[in-house]
């Protein structure tokens, strides 16, 4: 019988513990705590360029989880995911980190799973109050398939905590105070089925982690 895989809430990589002991440092008026970012898009037919929404605002979906305007946030790892939602129920999604050809069924004249490669040959950066701070960096890293190759799009147990992630370096901050720009550039084209139909959405999720700088007495 395999030894079920163990998930740690803790900071247990001397990494994580030493960016966080310096950020506690740093910021000596603000709480310093671990947190998340989850931002997602819709992909559309065509479209080539995607903006993602870092901050909080009216048009966040429930799965989504933004930036505070008070808020600032340090990234350590940064990790990209690709899911079929029906909009008229939202919420039970299962992330993937590469398009499975069961949990991405193909959908004629909608959707093709192989097409969604195209995906991974794209870029992503990062530009702040029109400074661009990072450029060109490529979205394959992101593409990660188990080794067990599943096939059974209801059978996810394989995927660890650190799948579809990469640890960033240098890592960087977003400010909810300044102006935040994280884009991707992919090579889509119209005759290329990404979007899906009515009932089976195909978006893109990315997923911040690191940690939160909160000031202190925020109500």
């Amino acid at each position: 019988m395999a030894e079920q895989q163990k998930v740690s809430l803790s900071l247990d990589s001397n990494r994580d513990k030493k960016i966080f002991k310096e950020l506690v440092a740093q910021n000596p008026n603000s709480l310093v705590a671990p947190a998340t970012i989850r931002t997602e898009v819709l992909l559309k037919k065509g479209q080539q360029g995607y903006s993602f929404s870092l901050i909080e605002d009216t048009g966040s979906s429930i799965t989504e989880k933004k930036l505070a305007r008070t808020d600032r946030f340090k990234v350590t790892e940064l990790g990209m995911f690709i899911f079929v939602r029906n909009p008229s129920m939202i919420g039970h999604e299962v992330l993937h980190t590469y398009p499975n050809s069961v949990a991405f069924a193909a959908i004629e004249n909608a959707l093709n799973p192989l097409h969604l490669e195209a995906l991974y040959n794209g870029f992503w950066s990062y530009t702040v109050d029109q400074v661009v701070f990072i450029t060109g960096r490529d979205l394959k890293k992101f593409r990660y398939v188990s080794e067990t190759q599943q096939t059974d799009a209801n059978n996810k147990s394989s995927l660890d905590d650190m799948a579809g992630f990469c640890e960033i370096e240098p890592q960087f901050l977003i400010d909810a105070n300044k102006k935040n720009l994280f884009e991707i550039s992919v090579p889509f084209s119209s005759d290329h089925l990404i979007a899906g139909d009515d009932t089976h959405k195909v978006y893109v999720a990315f997923i911040f982690r690191g940690f939160l700088i909160s000031p202190l007495g925020k109500k």
